[in-house]
């Protein structure tokens, strides 16, 4: 889309060509200023369009200031009028309203699914370390926080940015290399591991186009506005020192931007950073930093897509920016600010009792206490009320605040008072639920938010987290384990996925109900530890205690044919749920090249081999086991009757039977009398009396 100016013609250009070219193309010393050029524009927008105004009242509103941004009317009552008679008091709805819709879109994290290259067990090992790596930033690392952060700007402003980029020159030290210093002096330099630092921005910090049709998809390009230390910039652009020491605290700009945001400050510098996608004007993308109009530094895009990610509840159509339902809000907290306002000011001038007397009554002041009035005139006076009583305008205030509440869709149980006729948690669950579902718009930009933002993690996981570093990975259970990490581990891992799930599960009230359901049918049990699970998902709403241990069996089944299909073996134990693995492993023999394939069909085979002989001998020798694991017993294998450890059965009359034979392994495609290949690599189980030959088994693992 055009802008102001999109294209530029310079000097540098080849002499007669008389081609004008890309602005963002353009050669460094030209690029600081029009940069520069291109803020003021984009603030001489806000300003003529009304949006900073917008965005201005929204900021006022939320944090209860004055018109003008002071602080009287939040902290205090305040008085206005000729004579202080008008009481001005603020009832805040418009920041309770908003702070119970953040809660309910953040309150509850969605769910992270990484996905990976393909389906092969390495890939989803690399999925599953990706996921624990980005939770430990999340929390670590304050990414969440930074997320939600900007949901909050985007519930106020309708807009609301994340910046995560890679700073070089943070983390821990871990090498020191010598360089040349400014005047040709050796000097030492640390060398840091680096680290991903993520932040918030306002949209009056995110300068783009704003004919831009955000609809259209994402902005080409964003310069991104943050005030820095002009002293940490000095140290890393030692060469620039005397110009950034003459660079001004605060360029000339449009004047009372954002109440003390344009104050100056001796440290901080303006700093404008340029981030433009590889489009085919510019295949490389660019990345340029500058102070004022000095270049810092110019170069191709370092990431795979911009660093910077909007949250958008909705878009406004054909600009852009984003629209948000609490400017609807606005207007009746003003009215409701009035009429609370004028409700205390008529009780603060008539509450107080008042005596009158006709003149020359002799009744003194003085005998008059507890804060009487004595009023003296030839005639009574008389109150002129255009309202018949306070009652009306109480009623008002109630009606605006149950509009303010549809236009939210926050209901009563969302902000704890349900009604008197709400009175089991299934109801209320349902009612709750549907202020989620009002507000599913909201949770989808900020699960979109999520996936963005993880995504680009990734990204600059991969490439600049080239030193190990240690990170805390959580495991099932709530269990955590440190494990050394760096971006190369996590290559086979593309984007990060965000399930939001059921409406109902990211309610309190939702996930109590769920989990009073689990308990009452078994599927928590009544123990300590189904205590911690009930608690877990209360308060989570997460469900991993109870599907860590399926899923982890699943990753181990997909380990297992991702190997077999190589043609490789694959260990087998007895606490296997070799059901489970047996339908598994022959599902691989159902596509034609692996069944066509003399040598990977036998590796499949035998494995599947192993698992029946095994299952075979749990069932015989220790079925407790077999219970315990929920694993069923093999077919016509005895269930009853017979010693634990592998003894011979006793008779319902106390005499000892004859040791019943070993049932011939049995198995589909497999011959009776197999050699058992587990016997050298298992230890000898309580009641085995010799079945294995040791030399056969070497023989078929040397092989």
């Amino acid at each position: 889309m055009a802008g102001p100016f999109p294209y530029v013609r310079s000097a540098s250009s080849q002499p007669g060509s008389g081609l004008a070219y890309y602005w963002s193309a353009s050669p460094d010393e030209e690029l600081g200023p029009l940069m520069m050029e291109w803020w003021r524009l984009y603030l001489t927008h806000l300003l003529r369009s009304g949006r900073l105004e917008l965005w201005r009242r929204a900021h006022n509103l939320y944090y209860g200031l004055d018109a003008d941004g002071g602080w009287s009317r939040s902290s205090a009552v305040a008085y206005g009028g000729e004579q202080g008679e008008y009481v001005q008091l603020r009832v805040n709805e418009f920041r309770s309203l908003l702070e119970h819709t953040h809660t309910l879109i953040t309150g509850t994290r969605p769910t992270l699914i990484a996905r990976g290259m393909n389906a092969s067990a390495k890939s989803q090992t690399a999925a599953r370390l990706a996921e624990g790596v980005f939770e430990y930033y999340l929390e670590e690392q304050k990414l969440e926080q930074a997320m939600q952060q900007a949901s909050r700007f985007a519930l106020r402003y309708g807009e609301g940015w994340v910046y995560s980029y890679w700073d070089p020159d943070a983390g821990e030290a871990y090498d020191v290399e010598r360089q040349e210093g400014p005047g040709g002096e050796t000097v030492d330099r640390v060398v840091y591991q680096g680290e991903i630092r993520t932040r918030a921005l306002m949209p009056i910090d995110v300068i783009r186009d704003p004919a831009w049709d955000v609809s259209a998809g994402e902005e080409p390009w964003v310069i991104v506005h943050t005030r820095r230390s002009r002293w940490d910039l000095i140290a890393l652009y030692p060469e620039l020192k005397e110009e950034l020491l003459n660079a001004p605290s605060c360029p000339q700009l449009p004047a009372d931007l954002w109440s003390d945001r344009d104050k100056e400050s001796r440290d901080l510098v303006s700093c404008l950073e340029l981030y433009h996608a590889r489009t085919p004007a510019l295949p490389q993308g660019r990345y340029a930093m500058t102070v004022g109009d000095l270049m810092l530094f110019s170069g191709a895009l370092p990431y795979d897509t911009i660093p910077v990610v909007a949250m958008r509840p909705d878009t406004e159509t054909k600009t852009a920016f984003g629209y948000t339902t609490s400017w609807d809000l606005m207007g009746l907290q003003e009215v409701l600010d009035s009429i609370v306002s004028t409700v205390a000011s008529n009780h603060d001038a008539y509450a107080l009792r008042n005596i009158w007397l006709p003149l020359g009554s002799g009744l003194s002041v003085s005998s008059l206490r507890g804060g009487l009035k004595l009023l003296e005139s030839r005639e009574m006076p008389q109150r002129v009320d255009l309202m018949p009583d306070l009652t009306s305008s109480v009623n008002f205030s109630k009606t605006i605040m149950e509009h303010m509440s549809s236009i939210s869709g926050i209901n009563n149980v969302a902000r704890g008072q349900p009604d008197p006729n709400v009175k089991s948690g299934a109801m209320a669950a349902l009612i709750h639920s549907m202020a989620v579902q009002y507000n599913s718009g909201l949770q989808a930009s900020y699960a979109q938010l999520f996936e963005r933002v993880g995504t680009h993690f990734l990204d600059v996981a991969r490439r600049y987290m080239t030193t190990p570093r240690l990170v805390a990975i959580s495991g099932p259970r709530g269990s955590a384990w440190v494990k050394d990490f760096r971006g190369s581990d996590i290559d086979g891992v593309r984007r990060i996925a965000v399930d939001t799930g059921n409406a109902i599960t990211r309610t309190s009230a939702g996930r109590q109900e769920i989990a009073t359901q689990f308990l009452a049918n078994g599927i928590i049990p009544q123990d300590p530890q189904g205590a911690q699970q009930y608690l877990q998902m209360i308060s989570t709403g997460r469900f991993e205690p109870l599907t860590d241990r399926p899923d982890t069996k699943l990753r181990g089944i997909q380990a297992e044919n991702d190997r077999l299909v190589l043609g490789e073996e694959a260990r087998v134990l007895i606490t296997d749920d070799h059901v489970a693995h047996i339908e598994a492993h022959m599902s691989l023999l159902d596509e034609p090249s692996v069944r066509d394939d003399d040598e990977i069909a036998a590796v499949i085979l035998d494995h599947v081999q192993t698992h029946m002989e095994l299952y075979q001998q749990a069932s015989m020798v220790n079925p407790g086991l077999m219970t315990i694991l929920g694993i069923p017993p093999f077919p016509g294998a005895p269930g009853e009757g017979m010693a634990p450890q592998g003894g011979p059965p006793m008779n319902p009359g106390g005499d000892v039977q004859a040791p019943m034979a070993a049932p011939e392994p049995v198995a589909a495609g497999l011959p009776p009398g197999a050699p058992d290949v587990q016997a050298a690599r298992m230890p000898t189980l309580p009641g085995q009396q010799g079945q294995y030959d040791p030399a056969t088994g070497q023989s078929m693992e040397g092989a």
